[in-house]
C-alpha cells in the first residue's frame, strides 16, 4: 500500500514513529525526506528494565538492529538530549535532533492563594510510572509528610488504571484538560526512573 501511495502521490517528507516501523521508509525514493520520530531508545531496553526491577515488556532491540532501522532515515528525532546522545552514537552519519514533548502553552491559572499541600503526578499507563509512584510513596512521601503532615499526592492519567487503591494517594484518572488540576496543586512531581538512555 505504501509503495502504491508513493507512486501516486509526490511526498516531500515521510515520518514514522518508532524505529520498528522504519522499514516503511524503504517504500519511498531518494527524493523524499525520511524521518523517524524515535519516541524512545530501544537498544537493550530489556536490560535497563531489569536493572530498574521491572519485568521487560513490549519492544527491545540490539544496538545493531536499532542502528539498521535508524539508518533508513535521513533525520532522526530524539525526545531528550540523553536519547540524542545515544542515538547519535548508533548512527553517527545521520542528523539526530531533539524535539521534546510538544504541548500547548497556557497562562497559569492562579486561582488559589493559600498553599494546599497537594502534589501531582501525571503519567501514562506503563510499568515505569507505576514503579515511580511506588518509589515516591515508599521513599519520598514519608519524608515530606514528616515536615508537612497534610501533604497529599494526586495521581492523574492512565497510570491510575494500573495502580492499586491506596491511602497514600488519590487517583484522579484521565483528564481532558490538565489546567484546572495544575492550578489546584502546589507541586507537579516528575519521578520517572531513567529507562530511555
Amino acid at each position: 500500500m505504501l509503495a502504491e501511495l508513493s507512486k501516486d502521490i509526490r511526498f516531500d517528507v515521510v515520518i514514522v514513529e518508532y524505529v520498528f516501523f522504519s522499514r516503511a521508509l524503504n517504500c519511498f525514493g531518494s527524493g523524499v525526506l525520511k524521518v523517524i520520530d524515535t519516541i524512545d531508545v530501544f537498544s537493550n531496553r530489556y536490560e535497563r528494565m531489569i536493572q530498574q526491577g521491572l519485568k521487560p515488556n513490549w519492544y527491545s532491540a540490539s544496538p545493531q538492529e536499532e542502528a539498521r532501522g535508524l539508518g533508513r532515515a535521513d533525520v532522526v528525532i530524539a525526545i531528550s538530549v540523553e536519547d540524542q546522545q545515544v542515538l547519535s552514537g548508533l548512527v553517527p552519519d545521520k542528523k539526530v535532533v531533539t524535539v521534546g514533548h510538544i504541548v500547548p502553552l497556557h497562562a497559569p491559572l492562579l486561582n488559589h492563594l493559600s498553599k494546599t499541600g497537594k502534589m501531582l503526578f501525571v503519567g501514562s499507563a506503563n510499568p515505569m510510572n507505576v514503579q515511580a509512584v511506588s518509589f515516591f510513596m515508599d521513599n519520598v512521601l514519608p519524608l515530606i509528610r514528616n515536615q508537612c503532615p497534610s501533604a497529599q499526592l494526586l495521581v492523574a492519567g492512565g497510570v491510575c488504571n494500573l495502580l492499586e487503591d491506596n491511602d497514600s494517594y488519590v487517583k484522579i484518572g484521565k483528564l481532558a484538560d490538565l489546567r484546572p488540576i495544575y492550578a489546584a496543586v502546589d507541586v507537579v512531581t516528575q519521578f520517572l526512573p531513567k529507562i530511555g538512555a
